[in-house]
C-alpha cells in the first residue's frame, strides 16, 4: 500500500534514511517534516510496516525533482520503487515530467 506521509510516521521514515545514510546522504527530520507538510513525501507499507519512501518536489512550472527514494532490501525488485515513484508523479499537477 502506498500513500502520502504523515507526521506519525517521521519516526520511522527517519529511521529508514538513517539505515540508507551511505545511499542518501544526511538526511535532516526538519527537511523531512517539511515535506510531509507539503505532502511531498509518500510511503510503502507492508503489514502496517514502514517498507520505503519517496521524498519529491512539485514545482509550478511542472518539473517534479525526486530527492530521495529508498525501499528496504527484503521489498526490493517487488515494484514497491515503482509505485512509490508513480505514486508522487502522479500526484504532481499534470503528470509532470521527472528530473
Amino acid at each position: 500500500m502506498v500513500c502520502h506521509a504523515t507526521v506519525t510516521d517521521l519516526d520511522a521514515i527517519k529511521q529508514i534514511a538513517d539505515a540508507h545514510r551511505r545511499e542518501l546522504g544526511f538526511v535532516r527530520r526538519p527537511t523531512l517534516l517539511a515535506a510531509i507538510n507539503r505532502q511531498e513525501i509518500f510511503i510503502a507499507k507492508h503489514n502496517a510496516q514502514i517498507i520505503g519512501f519517496v521524498e519529491y518536489h512539485h514545482r509550478r512550472d511542472n518539473q517534479t525533482t525526486l530527492y530521495n527514494i529508498v525501499v528496504k532490501a527484503d521489498y526490493r525488485t517487488q515494484g514497491v520503487g515503482r509505485a512509490l515513484v508513480e505514486s508522487g508523479l502522479s500526484h504532481s499537477r499534470g503528470g509532470a515530467s521527472l528530473s
